[in-house]
């Protein structure tokens, strides 16, 4: 026999009752929250995540918030205080001018204050004070009210006379104590030991002993020709970079006198001179720094003590001919300016 399927019976048909419809509402509805589940699992688990408490986060921000106050603050007490200090060591400074005597000319500190300055300072003071003293005599004389006192005008000769002073007493001359450059020469024994390197100035004139004083002169006229080599500037220039260290113009002279009495007014230089230059040029060019640097190095062998050698003595003493070139144009200027531009002229 054929078996009977059991046909469902639709619960929202006509023939089906009302306890088949509830049965079917019930099932679904507990189906349908038995596959929520999961989901009610997983926003269960959602829930976990808690939000961050207010009055944490409140005390959080509150610490950073005060950190950040105290390094602003630490910040501000450190540039304040840095200020302080600057300005009270613009005003230590400014009290240590107020008592520093300054030079009107240059705004140089004069410190230390030598002899020499105090002297030049006193002569200046002087001069203003005579000056404004006889602009009041006059003021009073003309019966006028206004009472303007005006500076005493200075020359620039002064003004460069007293620079070079200061220059000289603060600059120049501690320098070359430090290098034992002389700081007092017997100019009187110069012309004495000049007498005593003859022999090798003679060898020199005849071109028998090698002098790179003369080869500088020589490759002048090569390289610029005689005319040009013998102009005024081309020649001052030569000269001025054969100067005799640091026995300075003074030196110079005593040089150029002993030279022109023993070769020049002798006619030594006429008969055996050997060069292209003329002989009062080959004196002052190549005379007067060969006799420079030999005088530099006996100073050097007196002062290294005598039977003891020295090596180099040579290269030593022309060194320290063109280092002091300075040193004693300042510690030694010509006597008389005016006399030793003449006697220049007259040589070249």
């Amino acid at each position: 026999m054929p078996t009977k399927v059991k046909r469902s019976t639709n619960p929202f048909s006509a023939k089906s009752s009302d306890q088949d419809r509830s049965r079917f509402k019930t099932s679904r509805v507990l189906k349908t929250i038995d596959d929520d589940d999961d989901d009610d699992d997983f926003q269960q688990k959602d829930m976990k995540f808690k939000l961050p408490d207010k009055k944490k986060s409140l005390s959080m921000k509150s610490a950073t918030s005060t950190s950040l106050d105290e390094k602003s603050k630490t910040e501000k007490l450190a540039k304040s205080k840095a200020i302080l200090e600057n300005l009270n060591k613009v005003e230590e400074e400014m009290d240590d001018n107020k008592k520093k005597v300054i030079c009107p000319y240059c705004m140089t500190v004069l410190e230390p204050i030598t002899d020499a300055l105090e002297k030049a300072l006193e002569k200046m003071k002087r001069k203003d004070e005579d000056y404004e003293q006889r602009q009041e005599n006059q003021a009073s004389s003309s019966f006028t009210c206004f009472n303007i006192v005006i500076k005493r005008p200075v020359s620039n000769e002064e003004k460069d006379a007293f620079c070079k002073l200061h220059k000289k007493e603060l600059v120049i001359k501690p320098e070359g104590v430090k290098k034992r450059f002389p700081t007092t020469i017997d100019f009187n024994a110069v012309s004495r030991r000049i007498m005593k390197f003859r022999s090798e100035l003679e060898r020199v004139i005849k071109n028998e002993l090698k002098s790179e004083y003369r080869e500088i002169a020589e490759s002048a006229y090569e390289e610029q020709g005689i005319s040009k080599a013998r102009s005024t500037m081309s020649m001052m220039a030569r000269f001025e970079a054969s100067l005799p260290g640091y026995y300075g113009p003074k030196g110079a002279g005593v040089i150029l006198n002993t030279l022109n009495d023993m070769f020049l007014k002798s006619g030594y230089l006429s008969k055996y001179l050997v060069s292209q230059q003329l002989p009062v040029e080959f004196l002052q060019q190549v005379l007067v720094p060969e006799v420079g640097f030999r005088l530099i190095r006996e100073d050097l062998l007196k002062n290294q003590g005598l039977g003891r050698p020295m090596e180099n003595a040579t290269e030593k003493a022309k060194q320290i001919m063109r280092e002091s070139c300075e040193y004693g144009h300042i510690m030694f200027p010509s006597e008389n300016q005016h006399i030793d531009s003449e006697q220049q002229r007259t040589v070249i």
